[in-house]
């Protein structure tokens, strides 16, 4: 325990950070969304049944649900985040020194607990901060489970757990389970290791953890593993064919007031007005796959500025760049410089890298590819930060 008060100091930035942060929480930012997903679970129902809402997954909302029914001021669902970072940190330490040093697991703890990316949205009503605390939480227990048969079937429960909850926090997590699933029953078949089957297992049991939603929405829809309504929006903009645009994601609302963008897309928007949620998103998926089909080099260069919106937070469509955009290219790119550092030694030592690393680099690597697809906003890279620093650090530490 001793070695984990060296966080403390963590404890009153993110004190600091949030009491002297003024944001409001108006109609249309997430968090009023996920404030008022939490007043329909304090009534008994999730969606509205006539007014189907299936944008967000329960869990951070099920989070908020003591804040919403008792009446709490709004900086309690904020101070929330406290918990769920500073708990990160303290997973993310504990999962360190299993490889590294105390010197460099303090170091590499304390550059994930004050990652940029990570403190600008910390003062928010947001579900990052609790994905964050999920996936740290599962490193922790899936290398717990590989790494000694001691506490091993705590471990690959817990590990499934936090898997589960953060596929219900972070809907695109229930496609990256399933692509591990088979990933690991695949190497499994192949390799007849006991690893790869155990990791299979903890996939399995995720999904098994997020029955009741899939259940739940498939009595709204009569769809199979429908996680969210929102993937056809997401789809639409990343495929835009017109020039001047990066496949950066806007709301129908906001694009219709946009004059460069109203006069490309207002007119099929304006077809949507008559669908449900349903079949809104997926009249955006068949045109999203419309666009592709015709534009397939446009989507590819879309796609290249996906990726740099996910590591830099460049480039938007109509959009002036400011300085302040330093701030969220350079620790993307110093971490991007160190990991393509580390390549070259972690392959020659391949052999001594632990299962548990490559599993953790496995799903990472899915949700990175997943992700990348749709258009997506620089915080979708913070579920990615932990395993790459943890990589980093036990190839760093294997070198020295």
């Amino acid at each position: 325990m001793k070695p984990l008060l060296r966080l403390l100091p963590l404890l009153l930035i993110y004190v600091l950070l949030i009491t002297m942060s003024d944001l409001p929480e108006t109609a249309r930012t997430d968090g009023a969304r996920y404030l008022w997903i939490a007043e329909n679970l304090t009534n008994g129902f999730y969606s509205p049944a006539n007014k189907l809402n299936l944008w967000s997954g329960p869990g951070y909302p099920l989070i908020l649900t003591p804040v919403v029914s008792l009446g709490l001021p709004l900086i309690m669902a904020r101070l929330l985040n406290i918990v769920f970072m500073f708990g990160a940190a303290v997973y993310f330490f504990l999962l360190l020194r299993r490889y590294v040093s105390l010197r460099l697991t303090t170091v590499s703890t304390y550059v994930l607990a004050l990652w940029p990316t990570a403190l600008k949205i910390i003062p928010r009503v947001i579900s990052e901060p609790l994905a964050i605390f999920l996936i740290c939480g599962f490193c922790f227990h899936l290398t717990g489970m590989h790494r000694s048969e001691e506490r091993r079937w705590l471990n690959l429960i817990l590990a499934s757990v936090f898997l589960g909850y953060l596929a219900l926090t972070r809907v695109i997590f229930g496609y990256v389970i399933l692509a591990a699933l088979v990933a690991a029953a695949v190497l499994y078949l192949i390799k007849r290791s006991g690893s790869w089957k155990r990791d299979a297992l903890v996939c399995c049991l995720s999904l098994i953890i997020c029955i009741p939603y899939l259940g739940y929405t498939y009595s709204l829809t009569d769809r199979v593993y429908y996680w969210s309504n929102s993937g056809g929006m997401s789809l639409y903009w990343m495929s835009t064919p017109h020039e001047g645009e990066f496949g950066d994601w806007y709301n129908m609302r906001s694009a219709m007031k946009h004059p460069e963008l109203s006069k490309d897309h207002v007119g099929f928007f304006a077809g949507l007005g008559i669908l449900s949620p349903v079949e809104k998103d997926d009249a955006l998926r068949a045109k999203a796959i419309e666009n592709i089909k015709a534009r397939p080099g446009k989507y590819f260069r879309n796609w290249i500025a996906n990726l740099g919106r996910l590591a830099v937070n460049l480039p938007y469509s109509y959009t002036d760049q400011k300085i302040r955009n330093l701030l969220d290219i350079i620790p993307s790119m110093l971490l991007l410089a160190i990991a393509g550092l580390c390549i070259r030694p972690a392959f020659r030592g391949r052999a001594q890298i632990p299962h548990e690393l490559w599993m953790l680099l496995l799903t990472g690597l899915i949700y990175l590819g997943g992700t990348s697809l749709v258009s997506a906003f620089q915080r979708f890279q913070l579920p990615l930060v932990p395993i790459a620093i943890l990589w980093i650090s036990f190839v760093v530490a294997r070198n020295e």
